[in-house]
C-alpha cells in the first residue's frame, strides 16, 4: 500500500467528487484491478488466462492444440478441440471457471478466507450472496485440498520450535 500524506491536499478529491454514479464505479473498478494487479501479478480474468493457461488442453479429451475460437465478454480466450470439437475457455477446469464477478473480488475473497472471516460478512464484503459465497468457499477449498499430503520436507525444518534435521524419509 502507499503511504499516507496527511499535511497534503489530496488532488483528486475534487474530481473523485465530481464523478458521476456509473464513473465512480468504473473508476473504483479501474483501481481495484491496478491493485490487483499489484499484489498477484494479473488484473484481470483474461490476463489471469493468457499467464497461467495460454494453451490448455481439452478437458473433454485430453488433446493439446485447440485453436482460438474467439472470447468470453471478459475477454477470457475460447478455444474448440481439434480432436473432439468441444469448446472451452482458457479457465475452465478452474476455480475461476464461468466467473462473472472481477478478479479483484475473488482475490478478495480468498484473503478474507485465508483470516477466517464468516462466510455471511465475506459474502457483504464482495457483494455477492450468501450462497454464492459458499460456493466459491467450496471452489476454492476443493482445489487446495490434497496439497498438504503432498508437501515433502527436506534439509532441515522447523516444526513449533522444534528443529528436525536429515529430514530424508528413506534414512528413517
Amino acid at each position: 500500500m502507499g503511504q499516507i500524506h496527511m499535511g497534503r491536499a489530496n488532488p483528486f478529491r475534487a474530481l473523485v467528487a465530481g464523478l458521476a454514479a456509473d464513473e465512480f464505479m468504473l473508476l473504483r473498478e479501474a483501481v481495484d484491478e491496478r491493485r490487483c494487479r499489484d499484489e498477484v501479478g494479473v488484473g484481470t480474468l483474461a490476463e489471469a488466462a493468457a499467464a497461467y493457461r495460454p494453451d490448455p488442453k481439452c478437458p473433454g479429451c485430453g488433446a493439446r492444440g485447440a485453436w482460438r475460437d474467439g472470447s468470453t465478454a471478459a475477454g477470457v480466450p475460447r478455444w474448440r478441440c481439434r480432436s473432439c470439437g468441444r469448446r472451452f475457455t482458457s479457465l475452465t477446469g478452474t476455480v475461476l471457471e464461468h466467473c462473472r464477478k472481477p478478479l479483484a473480488t475473488w482475490v478478495f475473497f480468498i484473503r478474507l478466507m485465508r483470516h477466517n472471516v464468516p462466510v455471511e460478512c465475506a459474502a457483504e464484503l464482495c457483494g455477492v450472496t450468501h450462497k454464492t459465497a459458499l460456493e466459491w468457499r467450496h471452489r476454492v477449498l476443493v482445489t487446495v485440498s490434497g496439497y498438504q499430503d503432498r508437501i515433502v520436507p527436506r534439509d532441515t525444518v522447523w516444526a513449533d520450535e522444534t528443529c528436525i534435521n536429515n529430514t530424508d524419509p528413506s534414512k528413517g
